[in-house]
């Protein structure tokens, strides 16, 4: 504001605050992992009859067979989507361990007990989806808008299913599906 350079990215501030933390620590609260039988219980409390239960189930399913980062679930667009012999080729084309966009693939096989490829074509044929953002808002009337959902809303979508399964939501993250993969 004033002109002047900030004073935090100042390579002497910087040190100091590395030695605080590593004095006084930054000790993390972890988060529960999500595993297969925390899955299914979830899993259990979808309306797969909705749009919205559609899209969450795709969500969470993707996330988990992934492992994938939330920015990077939101993150992906029908466009980096290839099917293929095996399943489903998926282009990451932005983490926070490429950050220089370099790309990365992951593929999910088709078929298994979660069914995660076909959650992600039973989201995209009722959604209409063709191209752009894969994951996006639904609102109270069960129809698709036009807006990318947001890292914040994978974790909020998973808070709210683990709450209806009967367990803590404040034990859960969205980087909880990471932890269970």
């Amino acid at each position: 504001v004033s002109g002047l350079p900030n004073p935090t990215k100042h390579e002497g501030v910087r040190e100091v605050f590395g030695g605080i933390k590593r004095m006084v620590g930054t000790r993390q609260n972890p988060k529960q992992a999500l595993t297969l039988d925390k899955l299914y219980k979830i899993l259990a409390h979808i309306d797969s009859n909705t749009v919205k239960g559609k899209r969450d189930r795709a969500v969470i399913l993707l996330a988990f067979a992934t492992a994938c980062r939330r920015s990077e679930v939101v993150g992906f667009d029908v466009a980096d989507m290839e099917a293929t012999g095996e399943g489903l080729r998926l282009l990451i084309k932005h983490s926070k361990t490429d950050q220089q966009s370099a790309g990365q693939y992951v593929t999910i096989p088709s078929g298994g007990r979660l069914g995660v490829v076909d959650a992600i074509a039973d989201w995209l044929c009722v959604a209409n989806i063709k191209d752009g953002a894969l994951f996006r808002n639904v609102n109270k009337a069960d129809k698709v808008g036009g807006q990318r959902l947001d890292g914040k809303d994978v974790a909020r979508i998973l808070k709210h299913y683990v709450s209806l399964a009967g367990l803590n939501p404040s034990d859960f993250s969205g980087h909880s599906t990471r932890r269970g993969f």
